[in-house]
């Protein structure tokens, strides 16, 4: 990703991570603030694979950037220079979804 931009919460981008080797998907729940102020951003992994219906799995069934499930207790860190590419962002509604599997998985 160029120096310049800087990833955003919400957003969904494709990053290779050290011993995966092929570009995987995430999306950014770290505060813009700490993203723009740090190396990296804290991230939850995207899978298309069959989940269970449990909270922490989020179903992207409506969105339009990924199709697939939002793992909210899988976060990652992500460097800057590992993100290859911006997918777009995700919905407020979808996001909302996202906040509370992240409270269900932290115990918040």
């Amino acid at each position: 990703m160029k120096s310049s931009q800087r990833p955003v919460r919400g957003r969904v981008y494709g990053a290779t991570l050290p011993g995966i080797g092929t570009e995987k998907f995430f999306l950014v729940v770290s505060n813009n603030t700490r993203n723009e102020r740090l190396p990296s951003v804290l991230a939850l992994r995207l899978t298309t694979s069959s989940k269970p219906e449990i909270a922490t799995v989020v179903p992207l069934l409506t969105e339009t950037v990924f199709r697939g499930s939002v793992l909210c207790d899988d976060v990652v860190e992500i460097f800057h220079e590992e993100i290859t590419r911006d997918l777009g962002a995700l919905s407020r509604s979808t996001m909302a979804r996202v906040n509370h599997g992240l409270k269900v998985a932290l115990g918040l």
